[in-house]
């Protein structure tokens, strides 16, 4: 029983390190730059699948990071109104982004890697807003019509 108390703790001690200072939010954030540079650069991902690891674990340190900073000045921009509005739309970017980034790679290819990024970013946000707002937001509110009828039957 005592060796499988041990094995918990390790990775929990790794977790206090690694989310331990505001300041290493900032290293996280780096890595994953360059993870995503290297990812562009080269199909480092086909590389045994090592891209499909690198980035979710990186991503996932950063989340537990700023979740245990919450209140320090690089995180707390997390909580503005306009994160609020795209954590809102984060469904319906979720159901377009693939179309969009899809099509980026084989219509723009030949533009500037910034401007391709921009004008993806750009369908990207206004797929997702045309689905929140004229396909989710009115589903919603049937769904709600439709639980208050029920309740009243």
């Amino acid at each position: 029983m005592d060796s499988h108390r041990g094995s918990r703790g390790a990775p929990s001690r790794l977790c206090r390190f690694l989310s331990s200072s505001a300041w290493l939010i900032p290293v996280t954030v780096l890595l994953l730059l360059a993870q995503f540079a290297q990812d562009d650069l080269s199909d480092w991902r086909g590389l045994r699948g090592m891209g499909f690891l690198v980035e979710p674990l990186l991503l996932m340190l950063l989340i537990l990071q700023v979740l245990c900073h919450p209140k320090k000045l690089g995180v707390r921009w997390l909580d503005s109104r306009l994160m609020l509005h795209l954590g809102a739309l984060s469904y319906s970017t979720y159901l377009w982004h693939q179309l969009a980034v899809g099509g980026a790679r084989h219509r723009l290819m030949s533009l500037d890697p910034a401007v391709r990024v921009a004008l993806t970013l750009l369908a990207v946000l206004v797929a997702s807003h045309a689905s929140f707002y004229l396909v989710e937001r009115p589903a919603l509110r049937l769904k709600d019509r439709l639980a208050r009828t029920m309740h009243t039957v």
